[in-house]
Parts: structure tokens; sequence; C-alpha cells
């Protein structure tokens, strides 16, 4: 069973010399009885190496000397560089380590480094005026989102957050639509970085972390094409913004980690992540994946091989989340179709008669199209042939869970008319995903022609697939006036690393 600590995974390094001006400015206006050390903007450096920052050895000879400074200085700079992708030029753009490096030429009198886990100097950095900011960027296979969250400390001081407000702007294509001009992704990028520089404060940009993270849609694609883009992304953050951010923190995020992140959001915004609260499920349905992420007990641990243990404002939880890859929405109208003769693709979901273009993740365009003639049951039989092989595998436990169905899950009961307009949240069971898929595919619509296929799998893989007979599902959008996305829990993962200076 791993063991993992949300609250110290997305650590925030200081990547510009006007970071640590800020912090100095800061630390000589704070009195208190053992100040932090602002450091240097060597902070990745001395935190890679692992070194004892406030310790100066005295060395009784000179091939030891040389040995060791051997070893500090090229440890670090390989970690490092191989964490960002093998990217040399972002890597060495980084005024962090170009400070790092006239670090280790000078005796070792390392002070603490500038580190998102120091909780005193964090404190002390981050907060102003009892708000927090965090930008997130949601690199998803249909396009970009980006969510600036404000926080402040809750009212009785116990170390918890409220969201005060999120913006959210969008923009399509995905970044995978320029696999093959990593240039590009810049200047598409370049509006939602202006939108975050100008919702945050000016004078808070030094002491608001920015998270990048792509999704199932570039974990699709090959390591080199993923390292190409994400390169071209931390080249735009570390020119145009002054977040603080490392290069670690542009990645892809694994599967684990996007559904232990939407579980965070979906009990949060239910004020459940408290001591004693009982929490519930969440499965999250993206384009590329899903996730079946819920809280288990000790006795359950036996029979379950994805357990992780995961720590959020000082709360530990023992959580089984499996991820999905190729099983999402948009991967799966891919997988359903049938090649025939011609070199399309057909599905026996589609409106009889049509034939229309499929773009697969914003650069793969196939020709699809219907049946010439009507079969009521093919649908039904080539939606449920891909649930059989998709390796969905239901747990017992999960019966036991109140459960909460987002993303996909949603915009597709809506645009069945499931759910109206100005609803956020119905319930709903696999039986009402099937009835509407009966009732859509006896007269599926030309301006909508997967919806037929798209409910029929959705039924299926929650009926089939994970075996939710019966059990009634809360399909959600927002809860409590909060966007159920996952990355509010990327933020709230950030934020209870920190304590406001209102809190204990």
């Amino acid at each position: 069973m791993k063991s993992k600590k949300l609250h110290k995974k997305d650590q925030m390094l200081i990547t510009s010399s006007s970071d640590y001006a800020q912090c100095q400015k800061k630390q000589n206006n704070v009195q208190q009885k053992s100040s932090p050390d602002c450091g240097t903007s060597t902070s990745g450096l001395a935190k890679m190496s692992g070194l004892n920052t406030n310790k100066q050895p005295n060395f009784s000879s000179a091939a030891f000397k040389v040995l060791f400074f051997t070893s500090v200085s090229l440890l670090p700079i390989m970690l490092i560089h191989h964490e960002v992708g093998g990217d040399w030029i972002a890597f060495f753009k980084t005024e962090w380590l170009v400070k790092g490096i006239k670090k280790f030429v000078e005796p070792l009198e390392f002070t603490k480094h500038l580190a998102w886990h120091n909780k005193e100097l964090v404190k002390h950095l981050e907060w102003h005026d009892n708000v927090q900011h965090v930008v997130v960027f949601d690199a998803g296979s249909t396009g970009t989102r980006l969510h600036v969250y404000l926080f402040t400390p809750t009212k009785d001081g116990g170390g918890g957050v409220e969201m005060v407000s999120e913006v959210f702007q969008k923009i399509s294509p995905g970044i995978s639509n320029y696999a093959h001009n990593p240039g590009a992704v810049a200047v598409q990028l370049q509006s939602l970085v202006d939108v975050a520089m100008e919702v945050v404060p000016g004078d808070l940009h030094v002491v608001t972390p920015l998270i990048f993270k792509a999704t199932a849609g570039l974990r699709l694609l090959a390591p080199e094409t993923q390292n190409s883009l994400l390169k071209s992304v931390r080249e735009l953050l570390i020119s145009s913004t002054n977040f603080v951010f490392s290069p670690l923190d542009v990645n892809v995020m694994n599967g684990v980690d996007e559904g232990l992140f939407g579980w965070i959001t979906i009990n949060f915004l239910l004020g459940n992540l408290q001591q004693n609260k009982k929490t519930v499920a969440a499965i999250d349905c993206g384009g590329g994946s899903v996730q079946v992420t819920y809280r288990v007990q000790p006795g359950d641990f036996s029979s379950l091989k994805d357990v992780e243990q995961v720590q959020i404002f000082d709360l530990d939880y023992s959580l089984y989340t499996h991820s999905y890859l190729g099983q999402g929405l948009k991967s799966a109208r891919i997988a359903v179709l049938h090649a025939v003769p011609d070199g399309s693709l057909l599905s026996y979901c589609l409106p009889t008669g049509y034939v229309g273009k499929l773009v697969y993740d914003d650069e793969t365009e196939f020709t699809v199209r219907g049946p010439n003639a009507s079969v009521p049951e093919g649908c039904w039989e080539q939606v449920g042939d891909f649930v059989k092989r998709s390796g969905f595998s239901p747990q017992p436990s999960l019966m036991k869970e109140d459960i909460y169905l987002f993303a996909f899950f949603f915009d597709v009961a809506r645009d069945a008319g499931l759910i109206g307009q100005d609803q956020h949240e119905v319930i709903l069971t696999s039986q009402d995903y099937l009835d509407a898929s009966i009732r859509v595919c006896g007269a599926p619509e030309q301006s909508n022609p997967f919806l037929c296929q798209d409910l029929t799998y959705i039924a299926l893989m929650l009926h089939e697939g994970l075996k939710l007979w019966d059990k009634e599902l809360h399909v959600v959008d927002q809860l409590n006036g909060g966007e159920t996305s996952w990355t509010l829990g990327v933020a709230l993962a950030a934020v209870s690393n920190s304590q406001s200076p209102a809190s204990p």
C-alpha cells in the first residue's frame, strides 16, 4: 500500500530574483522570536540535494572537498534536468539555477531553503491580509481551462479554509492539437496567462502559487511529444509571469492523482473534510479516462489493491482510487467504432445514413458513418462489447457509499434532458441513462449524433462495468456554488500546506 501526502505533493520553488527580494522585504517586517531565513533562490538545488542547510562542514582534506563539491553540484543538476524532461533550455533559463551555481562555489553557508513545505516561512510569504490566491491550469483533451481561486481561513481558526471566489476561463482546442508545432502552444495559452495576471493583484503575484497539469489527453501521447509541449508551456510561464512555481509544477498528472484531487473537491464543497464527518465517493468521467475514488475502512484493505494514504488539512484518509485510462467519453467514442472497407468508421449508434467527421485528440480526423438501415440492437451490442473488454472492476464496498458523478456524466445527462438548464444536481440511476438512450436512439438527432452512443456507454459502464445496479447517483456540476473540478482539489492541497496568520 503506497503512501501519499497531498499537502506536500505540489511543492513550489522560488523561480525568480524578485521572489527573493520580496521575501527579504517581508522578513524585515516580520517580528518573531525565530525569524525564518529567506535563503537564496537556490531553493530547488538545496531541496533536491537533501543537504542540511544550517551547518557549515569542517573539511580535513582537499581531496574530500573536491569530491564533496563535485557530488553536491552534479547530483541536483542531473536530478532537476531529468525531472523537467531533459529540457536543458528551460533548465538553464531559470534564475534560481544560475544563483545556485554561484552559491555552490562559495563556502557552504547554506541557509534554510525557500521551499513550499517550510511552514514558518510560507505562513508569512503566502498569506496577505488573510487571503490566498492559487492559479491552476487544467490542460484537458478538449481544451485548456484556467481556474483562479481565492481562499480565506475559516472563522473558527481550526486550520481550514473557505473558498471566496473562483474565476474560470476556457480555450479550445487542447494543447495536444499542437503536437507537431509545440511552439504554437505559447501563443494559444497567452490569453489565459493574461487573465490570471489581471485577476490576481499585481503585488501578490510573487506569493501566488501556479500549477499546470495536463490530463489523459496528454497521457495518451508519446513521452517525447509530451515533453516538447510542456517545454513550451514552461518557457511561457517563466518569461511571462512572476507567480510561484517550479518546472516540476508543469506536468502530466497521473490518473491516481486526478481521482484523489476530484474526491477532495467533492468532499470539500460538501463540507465533509472535517473530523468525524462522513465522506462520499466521487466518479469522474473525463474525455480520456474515468476515475473512481472513495474512502475505505481498514478492514477493506485486504481485498483492495489501489489504496492511497492521503493527508489534507491535517486529516488522514485511506482512499481507494483507480483510473481507467482510455475509458473516458471521447476515447470510448473512437474505441466503439468499427472500421469498414471504404476506410470510414461505423457506429450503429449514429443516425441512419449519417456521414460526418470526428476529430480525436484535436489532431486526428476520422470519417464516421451510421448504418444504411436501422439496426435496433446494434448500438447496444457494439457498446456492450467495448465495456466488456474495458476492464472495469466493480467494488462491492462502493455500493455502501453515497456516490457523486461529475464531468461528462452531467453534461450528457443535461444534453438528454435528464437535467434542467438551471439545475446543478439531480439524483439518477443507471436505468435513467438507459431509458434516455432508448428514447434518443429511437429518434437520433443529426445535431447531436453521438448522444445515443454516449448515453448507451454511460448506462452500460455504470450498470455492467461498475455494477451500480439501482444505486441512486448524485449527478452534479456544482455544489454549494463551487464547480466540481479536480482543479479545486489541487488548489486545496496547496493551501493546506500553509497557515494563515490568523490560524493558531
